[in-house]
């Protein structure tokens, strides 16, 4: 139905999607899916596993960046982003939202 109306199909999920998600590449046709988690599938595996038949939105652990050093959030941003680009669709944002004491300006030194 969402091919059909001319538009993409973008999924949010969380969780541990193994068992369904060649399902959602090919009899769904998902065109990308958001939310990566480092315990589950950290990005940079998704990449390798599916990043030719499917666009990944996200990308840095909630919990990495909640709990690491500015320096080590530039260097996990820095081998994401070399391991997964060029993606098809590059946005990159933490993987869930942030919690409202969490200070966005680190990031932004990366």
């Amino acid at each position: 139905m969402t091919h059909a109306a001319g538009k993409l199909y973008l999924l949010h999920a969380c969780g541990k999607r193994t068992d369904i998600i060649e399902d959602l590449i090919e009899d769904v046709a998902l065109d990308a899916l958001h939310s990566w988690e480092d315990t589950i599938e950290p990005i940079t595996d998704a990449k390798r596993n599916y990043g030719k038949r499917l666009s990944l939105l996200g990308g840095i652990d909630v919990d990495f960046l909640t709990r690491a050093s500015p320096d080590a959030i530039r260097k996990r941003v820095r081998e994401t982003v070399a391991i997964c680009s060029p993606v098809a669709v590059s946005v990159w944002d933490p993987a869930i939202q942030l919690p409202t004491t969490f200070r966005l300006t680190i990031i932004w030194l990366c």
